[in-house]
């Protein structure tokens, strides 16, 4: 199957992002096509926002993570196998389209497919 292309627009007509959302870790990803398919014909304005803030949440995610022995905790800041203090880490890789995406999330107001190409 043919990925699809979808399109961000924000009320000022610009395309704020195109492509098949393959930058978003899974199971989000998943979700947020889900929630496109179902809901996106018919989602103007601030259902777009929304959608869009509501599933991208991930993004700023941070856990605790010990540099030594890789160990991660969502909540503590000592690592259980040697002791040591944990870094706050983001949980995800950071991607400079979903971070222009959820920069521009106030003003988008439209999500349709585009032809691949």
């Amino acid at each position: 199957m043919t990925a699809r292309n979808f399109g961000v627009y924000a009320s000022t007509g610009e395309r704020v992002y195109l492509g098949d959302f393959s930058e978003v870790p899974e199971p989000h990803r998943r979700k947020l096509i889900e929630a496109i398919d179902q809901w996106g014909d018919v989602m103007v304005g601030w259902g777009v926002n929304e959608l869009i803030y509501s599933l991208m949440r991930w993004h700023d995610e941070t856990v605790f993570r010990c540099a030594p022995c890789g160990f991660s905790s969502a909540s503590s800041n000592r690592c259980a196998g040697c002791g040591k203090t944990l870094e706050k880490k983001s949980a995800y890789k950071k991607n400079e389209k979903i971070a222009r995406l959820l920069m521009c999330v106030g003003s988008l107001n439209q999500i349709r497919y585009e032809e691949n190409g």
